[in-house]
């Protein structure tokens, strides 16, 4: 006997039905966030080895969001949310897109608390320093920076992604990182001129999305 397809669930049900306790939908509603976002994890983040906790966090954030009804239901049939200001707004975007939003920020989260220990190394912390400084830190809150440049940083080529990362986030060398990349006909000078161009192309990027907060 042929398997009974299920019934397409929007997200204006998955929303009432979570509201009301019905743990089917949320074990059915885990299994297509879960879905979604390892097939975008790869285009949108490096780090694969932060995949199953960047997942898990945030899909309990949102079904939180959901079951405290920070997320909910209008008359007209709209999906409301109430941000952390206490402003109410219609939710523009599905809510799996809305988890891929709380993915970012819970990934910008894990990456600024890895930077900190690249203290150590002056170079790698000096520079991102000056990368904040592009976006005048005594003007704009330090979220906000941090947003603007992790979404600059996602803008970038795929190679001056991958060299930037590589060198910020996960503190490899110059020689490492062209092990890692199999570059085998790039020199360290070379590499060492690409990341330069990368930083400066990542600070243009940084200023002219800045323009749009003055």
């Amino acid at each position: 006997m042929a398997s009974i397809r299920m019934r397409f669930l929007s997200d204006f049900e998955y929303v009432r039905r979570i509201q009301n306790g019905d743990e089917h939908a949320v074990e059915r509603f885990y299994g297509e966030c879960r879905k979604y976002f390892m097939a975008c994890y790869r285009a949108i983040f490096s780090r694969e080895n932060l995949k199953e906790d960047i997942f898990q966090q945030s899909f309990v954030q949102l079904w939180s969001e959901i079951e405290t009804k920070r997320i909910f239901l209008s008359e007209d049939e709209r999906i409301y949310r109430i941000d952390r200001k206490g402003n109410v707004r219609v939710l523009t975007c599905q809510l799996k897109s809305f988890l891929m939003d709380i993915a970012k920020n819970d990934y910008r989260t894990w990456l600024r608390n890895d930077r900190l220990l690249l203290e150590d190394d002056f170079e790698s912390f000096a520079h991102m320093v000056e990368v904040n400084s592009a976006v005048r830190p005594a003007e704009m809150e330090d979220d906000l920076r941090d947003r603007v440049v992790s979404d600059c940083i996602f803008e970038l080529s795929e190679r001056c992604r991958e060299i930037l990362t590589l060198f910020y986030y996960q503190g490899l060398s110059l020689d490492e990182i062209i092990k890692v990349r199999g570059e085998k006909h790039v020199s360290k000078n070379g590499l060492k001129t690409s990341k330069y161009k990368c930083m400066e192309a990542l600070k243009a990027k940084v200023k002219t999305v800045y323009r749009n907060y003055i």
